[in-house]
């Protein structure tokens, strides 16, 4: 062969070196971009339900997988159930997924949370059953599970349900997070959150709720007696002075008292109603007081309010008789009189994780306060300050006040508070008119809101059994109006009192923790979308689709080199 055909023959090697390598790299690159797109769409995961139903495998392997420790817990709550039920059959609880099963395999987060649904189904198959609802063909399949007429469900939320009772519960609330702010999880939570709602939706019988009775107070609507059942109570009255608090009864509500509470400082022989009262919150149960601008001096109750950190608001008239502050707002008052006006929404500090649903979904309703006065804290609780700087999670500056006295830690902070334009006034009852009798308090220096609605707390943990705890808090939910429950509020399609009542009556129940159930932490060695935050995720996905096709590159560039030289 000539020279050249010897160079011919070496250039088309050559270029079919290089077309070999080019192929190569592209080939690569493509491999890598239909494995990303399998991984995104759900296409490359492994579908191991038909396992469990097949039941080739007696549970789910890894994060999901249950605990023999969880297995007793549920059996022993199993057990329970059927024998108070006299051996008929335990009602079904139901898990609820809100998304497509093709949806949820392929979302790492929303994954884990469904088997380990599916492996509680396959450990009891006669008590536990996990569906799918996509809510967002079918949203009216679960609006019986809306806390309240404001609230939304989630494609990302979970229910646990069994008979009327039910749970909405957020993603988050499976994985532990290393602080509010954070977005990455660093461990898998789901069988103990699972196994803490199965065990509140099935407790055996509803707990009582009791409207007292003997102090002079305004009966409770039909609205608000049938709100109070609808939020998992069997309601009765109670009179307070001659009867016992029901054993299982869990809340006590006050409509607007006018009749001081009996103490055993009155000096009469009489019963202690504070007493009975004061042990009945230290079992950590809940209590609802409702007051106006016309409440006369309760002075025993109000004294033992004052330990939970509640002060009526009073002040002097001219004449040196002492009145409840009415409040009046002349920007935001839906009545001539300026008596019937609109709440602020708390959007920090405890009180506000009672509307945290109603202010999710947008604007929220309008909640309405009529003839109200105000509470102010009590002076031997130390106000705190907290600021954006204090806390990454703020967004403005509020405050709320605590108080640590004999072992026990209590905390009052605001739920609705006046408007910037709301004023406090005098009513010395003088005349019909609007303005006839009224005083307006001058409170020029005043820097702290006027209070319609608080919330103080009193936690305590205990544990119950081997495998359980009960979070422990007290309630005091106080309220400066006793129309705020009037039948013409709750009934109203306009406005969010009962959406409010609803909340505060959900969020003041106990609910069971699984103490024994630990946290099962992510392998941080692990490098994959489950541990990496979406910047990290796509860097490694880069990396991954260029380092091997500039090795290919490299290494065909050498190999053509060589070859035309040599």
């Amino acid at each position: 062969m000539s020279k050249f055909g010897q160079k011919l023959s070496r250039a088309g090697h050559g270029r079919l070196s290089v077309l070999i390598t080019a192929g190569v790299i592209l080939l690569v690159l493509l491999l890598n971009i239909l494995f990303s797109l399998a991984t995104s769409s759900g296409l490359a995961y492994l579908d191991m339900t038909r396992e469990v139903y097949q039941e080739k495998f007696p549970e789910l392997k890894g994060l999901y997988s249950l605990t023999d420790a969880c297995r007793d817990l549920l059996q022993s709550t199993y057990d329970g159930l059927k024998e108070s039920s006299g051996g008929q059959e335990v009602p079904r609880v139901r898990i609820t997924f809100c998304d497509d099963p093709d949806v949820l395999l392929g979302n790492t987060t929303q994954r884990y949370v469904y088997y380990t649904a599916l492996a509680l189904q396959h450990a009891f198959p006669k008590w536990i059953e996990v569906e799918c609802i996509d809510v967002y063909n079918n949203a009216s399949a679960v609006q019986k599970y809306k806390t309240n007429s404001a609230s939304n469900i989630y494609a990302s939320q979970v229910i646990v349900s069994s008979g009327t009772e039910f749970r909405v519960l957020g993603l988050r609330a499976f994985y532990v997070f290393s602080d509010n702010t954070s977005s990455a999880p660093w461990a898998y939570n789901g069988e103990k959150y699972l196994t803490s709602s199965i065990i509140a939706v099935t407790k055996a019988e509803s707990p009582i709720a009791c409207f007292t009775n003997n102090h002079g107070e305004s009966a409770a609507s039909a609205t608000f007696w049938a709100l109070v059942e609808n939020a998992g109570y069997r309601v009765q009255y109670l009179d307070l002075e001659n009867e016992e608090i029901p054993e299982d009864c869990r809340l006590l509500i006050s409509l607007g008292p006018t009749k001081d509470y009996r103490s055993r400082f009155d000096g009469d022989g009489s019963r202690s109603e504070i007493e009975k009262l004061d042990k009945f919150l230290d079992k950590t149960y809940a209590f609802v007081v409702f007051f106006n601008s016309e409440t006369p001096v309760l002075r025993n109750l109000e004294e033992y309010l004052s330990e939970w950190g509640i002060v009526l608001e009073r002040s002097e008239t001219g004449s040196g008789e002492t009145y409840n502050y009415l409040m009046r707002d002349s920007a935001g008052a839906l009545s001539s009189d300026l008596r019937t006006i609109l709440g602020t929404y708390t959007v920090e500090g405890g009180g506000s994780s009672i509307t945290t649903d109603m202010r999710s979904g947008g604007v929220p309703r309008k909640v309405v306060f009529r003839d109200a006065t105000s509470i102010s804290y009590d002076k031997t609780y130390q106000t705190q300050y907290m600021t954006p700087e204090e806390m990454e999670s703020l967004t403005e500056t509020y405050a709320y006040a605590s108080r640590y006295s004999n072992g026990v830690s209590r905390i009052i902070s605001d739920v609705f508070i006046g408007s910037e334009t709301a004023t406090a006034w005098l009513d010395d009852g003088r005349g019909e008119e609007a303005d006839a009798g009224l005083s307006e308090v001058d409170l020029s220096d005043r820097t702290t809101p006027f209070r319609f609605m608080t919330l103080t707390t009193e936690a305590h943990s205990e544990q119950e059994t081997n495998y359980t705890s009960v979070n422990h808090t007290a309630y005091v939910l106080a309220c400066t109006s006793t129309e705020f429950v009037s039948d013409t509020l709750l009934q109203s399609e306009v406005y969010g009192n009962t959406d409010v009542m609803l909340a505060a009556l959900r969020s003041m129940g106990k609910e069971i923790v699984a103490v024994n159930l630990s946290w099962k932490p992510f392998n941080s060695a692990t490098i994959g979308d489950d541990y990496q935050d979406a910047g990290k995720a796509w860097g490694w996905t880069v990396a991954l689709m260029v380092i091997p096709g500039v090795i290919c590159l490299v290494l065909g560039t050498v190999v053509v080199i060589k070859r035309r030289y040599h």
